[in-house]
């Protein structure tokens, strides 16, 4: 009698299918007898979020790229109600930010931001980040005015969430809020 493999030879993976190597990767993980839960679509996403990330940490930004445009493919497959279709996006636009790409990012921070207001509202945590995000664009791209006005947005809701000594309000909203208003006196 033969082994019966477990695991397809090829797991659906966006557009095309994986190639052997995240077949491997995916077949290391999967428990015996259980690899239909890798049908799961949102499995797939954070596979491939979670492959970009370490790619991205090793600096290998081409291949981060990758793994998160076959996330942003998996996200765009699932429902419009589930937040988790803006992890490629934002993942996306955080590789074209440290790419210095600051107007494609920004693109990338914005459609995130569509899906995150619709699926969570303005005042959650997730949303608040991409705030801060989309306003490290605009100051990047001189557009001093709308980063104030993206940093103010994520000062709000960090304070509404965490108070004004938590590090994170102090870091990300007010110190970024201050220096960008500095930079609006200064024209």
């Amino acid at each position: 009698m033969h082994a019966v493999d477990p695991f397809p030879r090829y797991v659906p993976c966006g557009q095309g299918t994986c190639n052997s190597t995240q077949r491997d990767a995916l077949t290391a993980v999967c428990p015996a007898g259980q690899s239909s839960q890798w049908d799961a679509p949102e499995l797939l996403l954070y596979f491939f979020m979670s492959l970009g990330g370490v790619y991205e940490s090793a600096g290998l930004q081409e291949l981060a790229l990758a793994c998160f445009c076959e996330a942003k493919i998996v996200g765009d497959s699932l429902s419009s109600s589930v937040p988790e279709q803006a992890l490629g996006y934002a993942a996306i636009g955080s590789i074209f930010f440290h790419l210095e790409q600051y107007a494609v990012a920004l693109s990338f921070y914005e459609k995130a931001l569509d899906v995150r207001e619709q699926t969570l509202g303005d005042l959650h945590m997730d949303t608040a980040l991409l705030f801060n995000n989309i306003a490290c664009c605009y100051d990047m791209l001189n557009r001093v005015t709308e980063a104030v006005e993206s940093f103010q947005k994520a000062k709000d809701v960090f304070t509404y969430e965490y108070g004004l000594a938590h590090p994170r309000t102090c870091k990300l909203g007010l110190v970024k809020l201050a220096v960008a208003e500095v930079r609006i006196r200064e024209i």
